[in-house]
């Protein structure tokens, strides 16, 4: 009776370690707001500063792919204004929106990555194969790290508070420059009734200038 007693407990406690070890083992998934999934249109209006000057950004990013990308610099007479098509096409349009030049398939990418708003709330929208890669720490805080392929099959890494099921940050590779490291960093955060958007964005090239992107205006499904 004795041993029949003893291997009843020897039998729990290992299925309690394997139930345990089962749990922790589970893959990380990158789970964001359910709202995120109501937002057709998004158009972004930002005042933005770097060392080498001022300048506003307007994106006006759809999730069938469509996108117009409008810049003013501080010292430019004109806007930069591009337009990128559902079909992944890129144009440089002048000031009455008529075509002047094509984009390359770099510059297409370059442009993607403006559509800050839309990668923060629909990440699959412009990355391929995301899967858990780790957990870090970052500011006192674990974070899941997920890897994935951009538009131009250069790898990034999606960091993702999963306290919050939100993006906090994202690292690319700089499309002009495969040696040189872009991050998306989100600062602060805005409420809208589509879940919580970026506020406050600094995008920072490799580790040494930053952009600085204040978002004045999100006008979502408008």
């Amino acid at each position: 009776m004795k041993f029949l007693q003893l291997a009843i407990k020897v039998s729990l406690l290992i299925f309690i370690v394997a139930s345990c070890s089962d749990s922790s083992s589970t893959t990380p998934t990158l789970t964001l707001d359910s709202k995120y999934k109501n937002i057709n249109t998004i158009s972004s209006f930002a005042n933005c500063s770097s060392s080498a000057g001022t300048f506003t950004t307007e994106v006006r990013s759809s999730k069938y792919g469509d996108c117009i990308f409008i810049q003013w610099n501080s010292e430019d007479s004109i806007p930069f204004i591009a337009q990128l098509t559902k079909s992944n096409e890129g144009f440089i349009l002048d000031e009455a929106h008529n075509i002047i030049d094509t984009l390359s398939e770099i510059g297409i990418e370059m442009i993607r990555g403006h559509e800050i708003h839309r990668i923060i709330s629909s990440p699959e929208s412009f990355y391929s194969n995301i899967q858990y890669d780790s957990s870090i720490e970052l500011e006192g805080r674990k974070f899941e790290v997920f890897s994935a392929t951009d538009g131009v099959n250069n790898p990034i890494k999606i960091f993702y508070n999963n306290s919050k099921n939100r993006i906090k940050k994202v690292e690319l590779v700089n499309p002009l420059d495969s040696s040189q490291v872009i991050e998306i960093v989100n600062n602060a955060w805005m409420s809208t009734e589509y879940g919580k958007m970026p506020k406050e964005v600094d995008i920072i090239q490799a580790k040494k200038d930053t952009y600085r992107f204040s978002f004045n205006k999100v006008e979502i499904n408008q």
